[in-house]
């Protein structure tokens, strides 16, 4: 889809080659924050290309599942713990309301040991997604081959 535009598919190849790769946000956490994110905003696509990674990167199939509500999944303690609750704040509150609470971001903090630049990674990560999904749904890019969970 990109190829329809080469200036286009090479700017966001290089923007996300960065996203995809960061340096202080472990695997799980942007796989969490990646599916959360679809799951917000109906990306089939994405859920079916995330939804593996997400396993292989150590989540069980029952948190998968639970992202089809990220509102409820960012109450439930019993399959997240609470750094995972921050970043489903995080996602939740950027998907949905832009503006991130101060509250959500001090549990942000504490879960990524207070470090900017692995908030910044986190930020990121949750925005690019954001738009990225945006990009899809209104294309109406589907998944082929895949079930979406």
């Amino acid at each position: 889809m990109l190829l329809h535009s080469p200036r286009l598919a090479a700017g966001w190849n290089a923007w996300i080659a960065a996203v995809r790769t960061p340096a202080l946000v472990s695997p799980f956490l942007k796989e969490l924050a990646t599916c959360a994110v679809a799951f917000l905003n109906d990306a089939e696509f994405e859920i079916v290309r995330h939804g593996p990674a997400l396993l292989r990167e150590g989540g069980s199939k029952a948190q998968l599942d639970a992202l089809r509500d990220v509102q409820a999944a960012v109450g439930n303690a019993q399959l997240f713990d609470a750094s995972h609750r921050a970043v489903l704040s995080l996602c939740y509150e950027m998907t949905r309301d832009v503006r991130v609470r101060a509250d959500t971001f001090r549990k942000v903090a504490d879960a990524l040991d207070h470090n900017d630049q692995a908030i910044l990674e986190l930020v990121a990560i949750i925005g690019t997604y954001n738009g990225w999904n945006r990009v899809l749904v209104a294309l109406e890019v589907e998944a082929h081959g895949g079930d979406p969970l």
